[in-house]
């Protein structure tokens, strides 16, 4: 079951994997593929980087929006090839307008299971609607190319929680150049040992 336990144990995992992983200051760059946390003070967000191309987990929050476009502006982004969101909430989600507007998104993912307004459409379909963007659904076991030899494997969720979004989250799996790493936006790496814009690599 997919739970608030199996969350610590990914976040533990994460940590695990993260420490083993240089940082931009200690090592040469690798080829294609590497990983930025952006810290977006009270929201989430992480930009990968892979094969030339950009994909952004989450957006963070509408008021953190500017300082958001502008680190992937800084980052070199010009578009984004893939746009995922975790969940519904507003602290992954209050930067899409502002993303959506300054930027190209070629496709938008969210997970199979997600929290429905009344009507019964998923807040992530309407929220992406707003901006002109379809919804591509992924499960759990789904694989998405990223070019070369990397892709992002879904790990999660497995089951819907209709009472919290939370237990929805999109987890991916990256695997590159022989390496795997969890992004998992809702780890707040601001709140725990990275409390700085962070970029690791995949090597």
């Amino acid at each position: 079951m997919y739970n608030r336990a199996m969350k610590r144990l990914i976040i533990f995992l994460l940590c695990i994997m993260l420490a083993a992983l240089p940082c931009a200051g200690c090592a040469q760059a690798a080829d294609d593929v590497w990983i930025l946390f952006v810290n977006a003070k009270k929201g989430d967000a992480a930009l990968i980087s892979a094969n030339g191309k950009f994909y952004l987990v989450d957006t963070g929050r509408e008021e953190n929006a500017d300082a958001l476009v502008e680190t992937l502006k800084e980052y070199g982004v010009d578009e984004i090839e893939g746009l995922f969101l975790t969940h519904s909430h507003n602290d992954h989600t209050g930067g899409l307008k502002a993303v959506a507007e300054a930027f190209t998104i070629r496709a938008a993912y969210r997970a199979e299971f997600a929290e429905a307004n009344k009507k019964g459409q998923a807040k992530l379909d309407k929220k992406l609607g707003k901006v002109g963007l379809e919804s591509t659904i992924l499960r759990a076991g789904d694989r998405i190319s990223l070019g070369g030899d990397a892709y992002a494997e879904v790990l999660a969720p497995t089951e819907l929680n209709e009472d919290d979004d939370n237990d929805n989250s999109l987890v991916l799996m990256l695997h590159a150049n022989g390496h795997r790493a969890v992004s998992y936006t809702h780890l707040r790496a601001h709140e725990t040992f990275m409390n700085i814009v962070c970029r690791l690599l995949l090597e």
